[in-house]
């Protein structure tokens, strides 16, 4: 049975707090090769459909998080990040799929019988834009379960805050030093593990076919989401 398939992703974390052109940040993310093509990644925005989240989580209990990992990699799609917020959602998950596969097609498994869903949740996917932070793919070699965090885990959803800041923010992108930047975040107790673009400026789709993934009342930005740890001690000033 493989309704719950994406709970044993390689990130299996406890709960947390909620350019078109390839730039630095795809160029910092470590290379391990596909079979085919570059990977494609989907972000996906999870909500509980009213009063389906006891039965839901109740149900994780007998699973065998390694056997479902292994699983994945063998079925194409593997869950990466599995990041709830609370009990009683919402939950960001991150998903690669082996060969290259279109919005829809990815929205037909998440929605499918073999979703990690369930019928419980109401999912919306978000294709990952190539120029994003991503973790190392998960092919040819299933990824190992990585060391439990000492800190805290915490998922953002970022968006621009108009219709023309959008620009700046890509320029400065393209010409940061990520490897500075990443140390200055480790030295303040902090680590960014992703960024997950979705659109480059206002203009760009956001991603899922459904409804935005954030209440606002006209589409003026694209939306992003990064994913953080942090240690015990708090952030430099």
């Amino acid at each position: 049975m493989l309704p719950l398939l994406a709970l044993a992703s390689s990130l299996v974390l406890p709960t947390v707090r909620s350019p078109t052109a390839r730039s630095p940040l795809a160029t910092s993310r470590a290379a391990s090769p596909l079979m085919s093509g570059e990977p494609t990644f989907y972000a996906v925005y999870h909500t509980f459909k009213p009063r389906a989240a006891k039965a839901w989580w109740a149900n994780m209990k007998s699973l065998n998080f390694k056997d479902v990992a292994k699983a994945q990699h063998a079925a194409g799609i593997f869950g990466h990040a599995f990041l709830p917020s609370e009990p009683e959602g919402p939950i960001l998950c991150l998903w690669e799929c082996k060969e290259k596969m279109s919005l829809q097609e990815f929205e037909n498994f998440i929605d499918g019988p073999n979703s990690p869903a369930g019928g419980a949740l109401i999912n919306k996917a978000f294709r990952v834009l190539p120029s994003g932070l991503t973790p190392p793919s998960a092919w040819p070699t299933l990824p190992k379960t990585p060391a439990k965090s000492t800190g805290s885990f915490f998922w953002v959803h970022h968006s621009f805050v108009d219709q023309n800041a959008h620009k700046s923010f890509w320029e400065f992108a393209d010409q940061a030093n990520w490897a500075d930047l990443a140390a200055k975040n480790r030295a303040n107790g902090v680590h960014n593990h992703c960024f997950l673009p979705t659109g480059t400026s206002h203009k760009a789709p956001t991603g899922t076919s459904q409804r935005p993934l954030a209440r606002r009342p006209t589409p003026v930005s694209s939306c992003h989401r990064t994913i953080y740890s942090a240690s015990g001690k708090p952030p430099n000033p």
